[in-house]
C-alpha cells in the first residue's frame, strides 16, 4: 500500500497547525494509505489552497460594497470561505484520522490578544 510522500506530511502538518507534531501524528502519517485516501487528501490539500487564495483576494476588494445594482457582503462572504476551509480541514484530519491543533478558519479557535491587567 502507498504512503504520503514527506512534502505532503509537512504540508497536512501545517495545514493542521502544527509548529512540530507530536510523535503520535508523526507515526500516523508515515503509515500505509490506500490509494483513494492518498487522492482524497491530495485533493482536499488543493481545495485549502484555494479557498487561502480566494480569502487573500477578499481581503484585497473587502473595501468594494458594491457594483452597478448589486451589493457586495463582504463579511457573508468571508464567513462562507471560513466555514468551507473548516469543513476541508476536518475532513482532511478524519481521512487521515488525526486531530487538528489550529482551525485558522475557525474564530473559536483563536486565542485574544487583548490583556485586561
Amino acid at each position: 500500500m502507498p504512503q504520503l510522500n514527506p512534502d505532503t506530511i509537512e504540508e497536512v502538518i501545517l495545514v493542521l497547525g502544527f509548529t512540530d507534531a507530536p510523535h503520535i501524528v508523526d507515526q500516523r502519517l508515515a503509515q500505509e494509505y490506500t490509494s483513494t485516501t492518498i487522492s482524497q487528501v491530495h485533493k482536499l490539500l488543493a481545495q485549502l489552497n484555494h479557498i487561502d487564495t480566494l480569502l487573500n483576494e477578499a481581503l484585497e476588494t473587502s473595501y468594494v460594497l458594491g457594483s452597478r445594482n448589486a451589493k457586495l457582503s463582504y463579511a457573508s462572504h468571508v464567513k462562507h470561505l471560513n466555514s468551507q476551509g473548516s469543513s476541508y480541514l476536518k475532513e482532511l484530519a478524519n481521512h487521515l484520522g488525526i486531530y487538528i491543533n489550529y482551525n485558522k478558519y475557525s474564530k473559536s479557535n483563536k486565542s485574544s490578544t487583548v490583556s485586561y491587567w
